[in-house]
């Protein structure tokens, strides 16, 4: 009895921790709060703000990383496009995607002229807190963090 109860309790454990990957690894384009971008590997997402100043804070690391940088990529006129894994947005493309991958799909959202910069940001300094800004005008972005180092960081974006 003992050891059913112990294989039953490894297969629970099992299925929640492939749960909890695949939720983490899944990130919503459309409008999220906040983003993960493990180290080397880049993340997109869609945002939509006002007029103004544009915050990004490092809110969260993963144990043991070791973040030397983060750079933030902004985008006008594209959308969040899969790679590999469907429900993951990995790069910022023009509408529609000249490599035919996937593209995100929010109410409301359209790219009809040509992918263009809007700008960056960059942080040197990363650790829980840091905090960067920009000034961009009314608009939908496509925002493509990216982190340098080992590890993971989750980063706050917040538009006016």
């Amino acid at each position: 009895m003992r050891r059913k109860s112990m294989v039953f309790g490894g297969l629970i454990v099992a299925i929640l921790g492939s749960v909890l990957v695949a939720g983490a690894q899944s990130q919503d384009p459309c409008y999220p709060e906040t983003i993960t971008v493990p180290a080397g590997e880049g993340r997109a997402a869609l945002e939509v703000g006002g007029a103004g100043e544009w915050t990004f804070t490092i809110v969260g690391l993963a144990p043991k990383s070791r973040i030397s940088q983060v750079e933030i990529q902004i985008y006008e006129n594209a959308l969040p496009t899969a790679g590999a894994i469907a429900d993951l947005f990995v790069v910022c493309s023009s509408c529609p995607d000249p490599y035919g991958r996937p593209q995100a799909d929010c109410v409301g959202a359209s790219c009809g002229s040509p992918l263009q910069t809007a700008g960056y940001v960059r942080f040197k300094k990363v650790t829980i807190g840091a905090t960067s800004r920009i000034t961009l005008d009314e608009g939908t972005y496509c925002v493509r963090p990216g982190a340098f180092g080992k590890g993971g960081v989750t980063i706050s974006i917040s538009p006016p």
